[in-house]
């Protein structure tokens, strides 16, 4: 008998967006029925979220629909009591503000049939913007979640390869065998807060290492709503601070292993440290500086926390940059 499909969709305050996600939901091929359900977990929103949803379900009822709360804030949170409330073999995760194509989840589903090595797969997201573009969104849009990986099916291979969390289909027994429910090495996003938000690309890296394929689906199509508030210097320069800071805990994640990775974190930081010191003195262009302070602080921030944590109190070895020399400024 075919795997059996449930749609997941973690969401937070999203009463005022989650509408025409569901829509596009409902309108899924469902596989002669193996699309069993979709289940939205509501994030700890403080607003009228979950009633919005049972509405929606009131109205749908073709297509069941239900809410489960989480109450601790964070994506990390909503997706594993995703995990615990399901069963089905297969899972596919998107989020409130996306409108995936009547194909998505069928999409996604047949690629997991066609290899029984695929662990996880995504497909073309792309940007609504629903005002705009403005200059700096068009510079950052892949940040903001535009994803292309090309016409054909493709193995991703490389160790540092991962797919957006706004698509992905996931087979259950390579995510269990991927141990993300208890080794989890990330800060879960919380509410508004952009902090590491990388849980899409962490649980890539531990299914790929855990022996598993993560594969890239043309066929399965998603739009990405993206609006005028995501536009901004200051929307910008938070999110790929972020970003920029959560990177050296997942390229440790993908590559590590090492013994010596502790050195190699505390030698980033020096490295990281001057960059942002010269962004800092000499970058005075002004459109994109407060964005470019915010990568430099953040990768310096990111590498400082991972050697602090790799080295776990270790004297330095000369020349080692150390937590207060990397936060000192000029005066």
């Amino acid at each position: 008998m075919p795997d059996r499909i449930v749609i997941g969709v973690c969401t937070y305050n999203g009463a005022g967006r989650i509408v025409p996600t569901l829509e596009a939901l409902v309108g899924q091929d469902r596989l002669g029925g193996r699309v069993t359900r979709i289940v939205v977990v509501d994030n700890n929103s403080s607003d009228n979220t979950a009633e919005v949803v049972r509405s929606f379900a009131r109205r749908h009822e073709h297509f069941p629909i239900h809410v489960i709360s989480e109450p601790r804030p964070g994506k990390v949170e909503a997706m594993r009591t995703l995990v615990r409330a399901t069963d089905e073999p297969y899972m596919m995760l998107t989020d409130d503000d996306t409108l995936p194509g009547p194909r998505w989840a069928a999409a996604l589903a047949r690629l997991l049939d066609d290899h029984p090595r695929a662990g996880i797969a995504s497909g073309p997201v792309k940007p609504k913007w629903e005002a705009g573009p403005t200059r700096l969104a068009r510079i950052y849009v892949k940040s903001l979640g535009d994803q292309d990986f090309g016409p054909a099916r493709v193995c991703l291979d490389h160790p540092l390869t991962f797919l957006m969390g706004a698509s992905l289909g996931i087979r259950r027994k390579a995510f269990d065998d991927s141990r993300w429910m208890t080794d989890s090495r990330l800060v879960a996003r919380t509410g508004k807060s952009l902090e590491c938000g990388a849980e899409d690309a962490e649980v890539c890296f531990l299914i790929r290492k855990a022996g598993w394929e993560v594969w890239w689906e043309p066929d399965a199509p998603m739009l990405h709503c993206i609006p005028a508030g995501r536009q901004t210097a200051e929307y910008l320069a938070r999110l790929r601070g972020s970003i920029c800071r959560g990177e050296p805990k997942l390229h440790w994640i993908a590559l590590g292993a090492d013994p010596n990775w502790g050195a190699h974190a505390a030698r980033q930081a020096a490295v990281c440290h001057r960059r942002y010191i010269k962004t800092l003195l000499f970058d005075w262009r002004p459109t994109r500086r407060r964005i470019r302070l915010a990568e430099r602080k953040g990768r310096l921030d990111g590498w400082m926390s991972l050697a602090a944590e790799l080295n776990q109190g270790a004297a330095p070895a000369a020349g080692v940059l150390t937590a207060a020399d990397a936060h000192r400024t000029p005066p």
